[in-house]
């Protein structure tokens, strides 16, 4: 298993998981909860990259 696995699985999950909560809990525009979920996922592997060791 890679190392990019981990930090991987962490971006597609908080990405689901804002597009979940946005459209399905607050019933709100599923085109501005993909967005969202979009947005986190950006950001999150920005961090993710960011914070990686360096070999």
């Amino acid at each position: 298993m890679s190392r990019s696995f981990l930090p991987m699985m962490l971006t597609v999950t908080a990405a689901v998981g804002v597009y979940y909560y946005w459209s399905v809990t607050l019933g709100l525009n599923d085109s501005a909860g993909m967005a969202l979920g979009v947005g986190t996922a950006v950001v999150l592997s920005a961090l993710f990259a960011r914070f990686r060791t360096k070999k």
